[in-house]
C-alpha cells in the first residue's frame, strides 16, 4: 500500500521503513537515492478533507514564518495527500534532529520560545477552513468518562480516587466555566504540545504533529508544556505509548518558572486560569487515554499516580 502511495510522488522505487513512536499515525522513513522523506499515514480520526485543508494551510503558515516543522510536498497531480483505498498519506522532507533532552534547561527555554513563535505565527492566521473544536477537556466530558470508569472499577480504593476526581472536576467547572474559558485569549493552538512532538535540529527546535491544532485559549498549550516539558517523571520523557506518555509526574516550580519566563508575559486572567486548565488537562488525559487500552487495564491506568500533580496544585507552596 505504501508503494501505491509513493507512486503518487513518483517514488514507487523508494524504500519505506516503518518508524516507531506515536500513538495515532503510522510513519515511515522513505529513502530514494540521496533523498530522505517522511511518509505519514494519517489516523482515520484525522482524514476529514476539511481538517486536512486546515492542517496543511497551518503547516504552510508556520513554514512561511520561519518555523521548523512539517510542510507537505505536492504529488505529481498537485495534491498534498495521496489516497489509497481508505488510507490517506502525506509526504514531507525528512528533518534531521534529536529528541529534546529533559535535563537541559536550554532545551526547556527553547521549547517555550518555539511555542511563543508558533503562537505569534498563528495569532492572525485565517485558515481556509475552520477548525473550531469544542473544549477538549470540558468538565462534562470528564464526567462522562468518569461514569464509564465506574462500570469497571469495583474496589473501594479506586472508586474513592474517582470520587476525588469528580469533586475536582466540579471545582474546575466552578472556577472556569465555559464562558470564562472562552473569554481567555484565543487563537490557533498546537493542541498536543509535548517533547514527543519536537525535534532539536542544528537550525533550532522543530515543532511537529498538528493533528490536534484548533482554535482554543492559548494557555491550553502552556498547560501541556508545564505537564510534559516541566514536570518530573521516573526517567526520560516517553511518548511511545499512552501509558508512558501520561504516567505519574511531579510538578517542578523552578522549571515552571523558567518555562513561563522564556515564553513571555501572560494576561493576569490567564495566570489565574492556568492551574485549573492544568488540572483539567491532566484528568482528561487519563480519562480519554483509557480508550487506547483494553478495559481490564482501565482501573490501574485511570487511577495510578493521577493524584500526585493534582495534590500539588492544591498545595500552599507556590508552584509558579
Amino acid at each position: 500500500m505504501t508503494t501505491e502511495a509513493l507512486a503518487q510522488w513518483n517514488l514507487q522505487h523508494a524504500t519505506a521503513t516503518p518508524l516507531s513512536g506515536g500513538t495515532a499515525n503510522q510513519n515511515y522513513l522513505v529513502v530514494h537515492g540521496p533523498d530522505r522523506y517522511f511518509l505519514r499515514r494519517r489516523s482515520p480520526r484525522y482524514i476529514d478533507p476539511a481538517q486536512i485543508t486546515f492542517d496543511h494551510a497551518l503547516m504552510r503558515r508556520t513554514a512561511e514564518a520561519g518555523l521548523i516543522g512539517p510542510n507537505p510536498l505536492p504529488t505529481v497531480e498537485g495534491d498534498t495527500v495521496a489516497r489509497v483505498g481508505e488510507a490517506v498519506y502525506e509526504l514531507h522532507r525528512f528533518i534531521e534532529g534529536m529528541p529534546a533532552d529533559w535535563t537541559s534547561l536550554e532545551h526547556l527555554r527553547e521549547a517555550a520560545r518555539t511555542l511563543r513563535r508558533f503562537h505569534e505565527a498563528t495569532s492572525a492566521f485565517n485558515p481556509p477552513m475552520p477548525k473550531d473544536w469544542p473544549r477538549d477537556d470540558a468538565p462534562e466530558r470528564i464526567r462522562r468518562g468518569l461514569d464509564e470508569l465506574r462500570t469497571v472499577l469495583s474496589d473501594p480504593e479506586t472508586r474513592a480516587i474517582l470520587d476525588r476526581l469528580a469533586d475536582r472536576t466540579d471545582r474546575i467547572e466552578s472556577a472556569l466555566p465555559d464562558a470564562a474559558y472562552w473569554s481567555l485569549p484565543t487563537q490557533i493552538v498546537h493542541g498536543d504540545f509535548h517533547p514527543g512532538n519536537v525535534l532539536v535540529t542544528p537550525q533550532g527546535l522543530g515543532l511537529f504533529d498538528f493533528d490536534c491544532a484548533s482554535r482554543q485559549p492559548r494557555i491550553r498549550d502552556l498547560a501541556d508544556g508545564i505537564l510534559y516539558f516541566c514536570a518530573r517523571r521516573d526517567g526520560p520523557f516517553d511518548a511511545s505509548t499512552i501509558t508512558r506518555l501520561t504516567r505519574e509526574c511531579e510538578l517542578d516550580s523552578a522549571r515552571n518558572r523558567i518555562f513561563l519566563e522564556a515564553y513571555g508575559p501572560l494576561a493576569p486572567e490567564e495566570l489565574n486560569a492556568l492551574p485549573w486548565v492544568i488540572a483539567a488537562r491532566w484528568i482528561y488525559s487519563r480519562v480519554h487515554g483509557r480508550r487506547k487500552l483494553p478495559r481490564y487495564e482501565w482501573p490501574r491506568y485511570a487511577t495510578e499516580g493521577i493524584l500526585t500533580p493534582l495534590n500539588q496544585l492544591e498545595s500552599s507552596v507556590p508552584w509558579l
